[in-house]
């Protein structure tokens, strides 16, 4: 099955920094070159190596049902670099692809308490590899053979992270869904959250704070971009910016720049007083200019911007 295309960095060095500067969903190739119990921890590990003889450990439990061994070449995704610098790499799975929809046999449907202590519908399905997933927001599913179509929109840590096709909708390479906000909503993990419902019925949260200037209060539908999913099950709903709409230009006043060990940055401010930072690559840009910016993403109620070198 075909995947994402390989990165096409040439690594002139063992250090690791190439990676750091990679963007994450990049994927590199390695060699699986031996398993590994490390001293004072109960888990296994697979020692991959890179060309340039650079070192990682992957768990093995997650990924032991592939069947891979000593030898073999793996296709790793850049999967994470954490507060401390570390890297993490996922293997790419060897049948399912992210954003393809396959046959799923079900053992039917089960409730369950998700992450924010809220009972949700799923359906529990075996896939090719003899794994049981869950393909999450069940909600309205009508289980009329012993199959399930379901997207795979996530693989993390071997698992798949399953939808009902279609439940989601696809616009110029996104995932949208339609919300309805429900109540203010106070959880155990957060204070301030808007419980909502999608068009199927099923539950989800929203952390409010970001969103305290959209006017979302009870009652109130909106369009909102599926901009992540988590592993803990659940998704994070960006709502349509309310002066920024995706992959558009606009104008910003370059009011302050600064540089570190990973390049230039540049704080921006827009026509309403908000400032803004960004990545300015090499090139440091001119204080008291004014750029052109294109909105690549929404992050927390903010755009996430940046500059076309």
């Amino acid at each position: 099955m075909a995947h994402s295309t390989l990165c096409t960095q040439v690594i002139m060095s063992s250090h690791k920094t190439v990676y750091t500067k990679a963007q994450i969903g990049c994927i590199f190739t390695f060699t699986l070159k031996k398993e590994l119990q490390v001293e004072n921890d109960v888990a296994t590990y697979y020692v991959i190596e890179d060309p340039q003889q650079s070192r990682f450990l992957i768990p093995k439990l997650n990924y032991e049902h592939f069947g891979f061994k000593p030898g073999d070449i793996l296709h790793c995704t850049l999967d994470q670099i954490n507060c401390k610098g570390e890297i993490f790499f996922e293997p790419v799975n060897p049948y399912y692809e992210k954003g393809k929809s396959y046959r799923f046999k079900h053992q039917g449907r089960q409730v369950i308490s998700n992450y924010f202590g809220l009972s949700e519908q799923v359906i529990k399905v075996t896939d090719v590899f003899g794994q049981e997933q869950w393909v999450r927001f069940a909600a309205g599913i009508d289980l009329k053979d012993g199959e399930l179509l379901a997207e795979v929109v996530y693989i993390k840590k071997g698992k798949l992270f399953l939808i009902p096709r279609g439940h989601f909708e696809y616009k110029s390479g996104r995932l949208w869904g339609r919300f309805k906000v429900i109540a203010e909503f106070i959880t155990e993990r957060f204070n301030e959250s808007l419980l909502l419902k999608d068009s199927a019925g099923n539950d989800h949260v929203m952390i409010a704070n970001a969103y305290q200037n959209y006017n979302l209060k009870p009652g109130t539908n909106f369009l909102g971009l599926i901009s992540a999913f988590s592993s803990k099950g659940f998704v994070y709903i960006e709502p349509e910016h309310p002066h920024y709409k995706l992959d558009e230009f606009y104008k910003f006043l370059v009011v302050d720049t600064l540089n570190d060990k990973t390049g230039w940055f540049a704080f921006v401010e827009d026509n309403r007083g908000e400032v803004f930072k960004i990545n300015s690559y090499k090139e440091p840009l001119v204080k008291g200019s004014r750029v052109n910016l294109r909105v690549k993403d929404w992050n927390k109620g903010k755009p996430v911007l940046e500059i076309l070198n």
